[in-house]
């Protein structure tokens, strides 16, 4: 709830500016004599506020639900997973893009394998759960050597 609190303080601070600031049209509050210093405060707080809003989104998402515990661990991987894929996918070399969302796959697929071990029963899907751990923990291993030599 600590990021939840400190989210609510900076959407309440950014709505409610001092009596006599001006904004702009971005809504940044501009004194006039201290203009450059307020909007750098403004800036500041705005991009923390946009930082913790996916922790507070995906808190809030499984924190009021009846979600069982295997399923609120299913979407924490699913959250990691999309979250790490999407940096790869900012990357401007194709290979390491490439390299990069198949390793966040690749460790979800280790995570759900893992959970399935955890709270699965039937027999078949535990093996296959630990065939794919098995398989892809060298291939993750491989992705991240390749990584490390590549990336820029």
């Amino acid at each position: 709830m600590i990021v939840h609190e400190g989210f609510r303080k900076t959407l309440r601070t950014l709505e409610q500016p001092p009596h006599g600031t001006f904004l702009t049209a971005a809504r940044q509050p501009i004194e006039p004599t201290l203009g450059l210093v307020t909007t750098m405060k403004t800036t500041a707080a705005l991009l923390l506020a946009c930082m913790a809003a996916p922790a507070f989104a995906a808190e809030m998402s499984h924190s009021n639900s009846d979600m069982t515990p295997m399923q609120h661990e299913y979407m924490m991987t699913m959250e990691t997973m999309q979250k790490s894929m999407h940096e790869g996918g900012m990357e401007k070399d194709a290979d390491v893009a490439f390299a990069k969302g198949m390793l966040a796959h690749h460790k979800a697929a280790l995570d759900m394998a893992r959970i399935e071990l955890k709270y699965g029963k039937d027999a078949e899907m535990r093996k296959l759960a630990e065939d794919i751990i098995k398989a892809q923990q060298a291939e993750i291993d491989q992705m991240e050597t390749w990584v490390k030599k590549h990336q820029k």
